[in-house]
């Protein structure tokens, strides 16, 4: 489960609010959103929107405040492919 889905899960216990009762307010099937929770498969960000909307709740986006340096940057791969053409 990510980091976001179990601030979900928690925010749903402190609430007393059930999966089934999460469905009925998203309307998400129990199955999904029990998938959702136990890592069967990841919500997209407008399931999250959803289910945190369903919770009277917001999602907030906040700048990471990370120098970069050489070792932290991302630096493309460049390969040949040889021997099959296509």
């Amino acid at each position: 489960m990510t980091n976001t889905m179990q601030k979900i899960k928690d925010a749903m216990h402190t609430k007393g609010i059930k999966q089934k009762e999460m469905s009925d307010r998203t309307g998400y099937s129990p199955q999904r959103i029990s998938r959702w929770f136990h890592g069967g498969c990841n919500p997209t960000i407008d399931h999250v929107e959803d289910l945190v909307n369903a919770l009277g709740m917001e999602i907030k986006i906040v700048e990471r405040k990370q120098k970069a340096n050489k070792k932290t940057m991302y630096k493309p791969r460049h390969r040949r492919w040889g021997g099959i053409d296509g």
